[in-house]
């Protein structure tokens, strides 16, 4: 389940709220990943919303 198109596009009012709810929920989901077997591969799912956020910058490393 992703985000309707219009919510993750820099012109929508509501792109930097989406982006910064997303980014506290990526912080947890990075956290659990780390201790998954599966981790790498659950971030991957993530890799084309983190992108359309702009949040590549926050990863498994940190």
């Amino acid at each position: 389940m992703e985000p309707p198109a219009e919510l993750t596009r820099h012109s929508s009012p509501y792109y930097s709220l989406n982006r910064r709810l997303f980014g506290k929920e990526l912080r947890r989901v990075i956290e659990f990943a780390s201790l998954a077997v599966n981790g790498p591969e659950a971030m991957g799912k993530l890799l084309d919303l983190r992108d359309r956020l702009n949040l590549l910058d926050i990863n498994m490393e940190e």
